[in-house]
């Protein structure tokens, strides 16, 4: 079954009803005494309440800090010591890490270094290293000639080379 449905008779006179609106609107007969009565005067304002005021406009708000409790004092004590800790460990890594680097920076040589030390080489030495192998190839002609006009050539370069690296310097 559904609800029971409320008698309208009974309920009485909604609020913002017509009706209610009707019964409570002023009727032409209105008292004559309101006609005598005066408004009430504002309060007279204070010369202080118009002055300037010195701390006025947007501020920002102090912070107290609070008492630290003794274990809480210990733990920031104990936690500084293992800040400490750490950062001598990362320190002694990166130094370890930057003599490795100098170590690998140092057996690194530039290629003109690496040239300079082949052109130092013995005079009977081969300047082509598939040269050394011997093999085949040969076609019976002496190539004396060809190998001085190669280390000449050689010579010429890291030359160059050191005058180039002088005026980098």
């Amino acid at each position: 079954m559904g609800k029971p449905v409320p008698n309208k008779k009974k309920r009485g006179v909604s609020l913002h009803s017509r009706e209610a609106r009707r019964a409570t609107s002023p009727s032409i007969d209105v008292d004559k005494s309101l006609k005598e009565i005066e408004p009430p005067r504002p309060d007279p304002i204070l010369p202080s309440v118009l002055a300037a005021r010195h701390n006025a406009g947007v501020q920002k708000r102090s912070t107290r800090k609070a008492v630290t409790s003794a274990k809480a004092k210990r733990k920031h004590a104990r936690n500084v010591e293992l800040a400490e800790a750490i950062s001598a460990k990362v320190d002694t890594r990166v130094q370890k890490s930057i003599k490795k680097d100098r170590a690998v920076k140092g057996r690194a040589k530039a290629w003109e270094v690496v040239n300079q030390s082949l052109g130092k080489r013995k005079p009977g030495a081969a300047v082509n290293a598939f040269a050394a192998l011997g093999g085949g190839g040969d076609s019976g002609e002496d190539d004396d000639d060809s190998e001085e006009v190669v280390e000449e050539k050689e010579e010429e370069k890291a030359e160059d080379s050191e005058d180039a690296m002088d005026d980098i310097e």
